[in-house]
């Protein structure tokens, strides 16, 4: 709190733009945001997420950079880091910068905010010590209900599985979506909703092109994993049946909170449910992403040649060209999606 308050005593914003990086003065937005972005780059490539390292400065306030997974972060002194990649543009990064210093108070009120909460926690938590929990009996039967809902999940991801490999082994085998119809898991095939409109509309945006009502249709599938993942995360699954697959087809997409799953498109399910949610979490929880994101490139070993391959496939199906930041995203969602398959892990979550 006191850095917080120390900052805004040394700050002061000058009526025309200045700034100092490598030791250099700039007066023009868009070449200083070129020399920043270019600095940080070369001050962080190949360090460790610990590596913080001095900048230049803006207004009084140091500015610093250190390294994160598929880009860097700009520290403003001590009120906020900026997360960059190869998308931020020279002028949002000054932007972003000035707009930090600008709303100064409205990070000190938040911070002194935080504070008084956890005060008060604490305060609530020491005048609780000693005395008997009154929603014992209530945890009890929630800890009874999870145990049903993990037996549920596993004994569901075990025949899953089974039917998975079944599937594999014989070309002929009936589609997963087809083999739900049997077993009564589906109800409603084919509805035309909201959900799946809203599903359209996203789509046609994408394509530049206008799809008929009605192209995605709702499967209303019951399964633990969309359980799983609405608990975990807050995130609704929607299956949908693509009735026009030979036009143009996808295994799954994200569209605001819902992640959409085409039911029929005879991929692992589970492992496009993790990828789709990795996309969803990079925009809801980039702190989380973050972690993540440096696992599986720094822990796991993801190698250059690996990512030119998937670099390679993703341009085939696009006109659009991939940005390095969104080649490791995809990469890291290939990832996470193939966790998602295993029925160890899924089961753990």
């Amino acid at each position: 709190m006191q850095l917080l308050q120390d900052t805004k005593k040394n700050a002061v914003i000058p009526e025309e733009f200045k700034i100092e990086i490598d030791k250099k003065k700039y007066d023009k937005k868009d070449k200083a945001g070129k020399a920043l972005l270019d600095l940080a780059e070369k001050k962080t490539k190949g360090k460790g997420r610990d590596h913080i390292v001095n900048i230049g400065s803006y207004a009084g306030i140091k500015i610093s950079a250190r390294p994160i997974f598929g880009g860097t972060s700009i520290l403003v002194g001590d009120i906020r880091s900026i997360n960059t990649d190869d998308r931020t543009s020279p002028s949002g990064i000054i932007q972003s910068i000035e707009n930090t210093l600008k709303n100064i108070d409205r990070y000190i009120n938040d911070t002194k905010d935080k504070i008084e909460k956890q005060s008060s926690n604490i305060e609530k938590y020491e005048s609780l010590q000693g005395k008997p929990f009154d929603k014992l009996n209530e945890m009890e039967q929630l800890k009874q209900e999870i145990a049903e809902l993990e037996k549920e999940l596993k004994a569901a991801t075990e025949k899953a599985d089974s039917d998975q490999q079944e599937g594999e082994q014989d070309q002929d085998a009936p589609s997963y979506l087809a083999r739900c119809f049997k077993s009564g898991k589906i109800k409603n095939a084919g509805k035309i909703d909201p959900e799946t409109e809203r599903l359209r509309v996203a789509v046609e945006k994408d394509i530049g092109s206008e799809l008929p009502r009605g192209t995605f249709r709702r499967v209303s599938l019951l399964d633990n994993t969309v359980k799983a993942v609405r608990r975990g995360f807050g995130v609704e699954v929607v299956f949908f049946k693509n009735t026009n697959p030979d036009k143009f087809s996808f295994a799954g997409a994200h569209v605001g909170d819902t992640l959409f799953i085409d039911a029929d498109g005879g991929y692992s399910y589970k492992q496009i449910v993790g990828h789709e949610l990795l996309h969803h979490l990079r925009r809801t929880r980039p702190d989380l992403y973050d972690e993540l994101s440096y696992f599986a490139y720094y822990e796991s070993g993801v190698v250059a040649a690996e990512m030119d391959k998937l670099r390679t496939r993703l341009d085939s199906l696009t006109t659009r060209k991939y940005s390095n930041a969104q080649v490791i995203e995809e990469a890291l969602a290939d990832f996470v999606g193939e966790m998602f398959a295993d029925p160890n892990i899924l089961h753990r979550f």
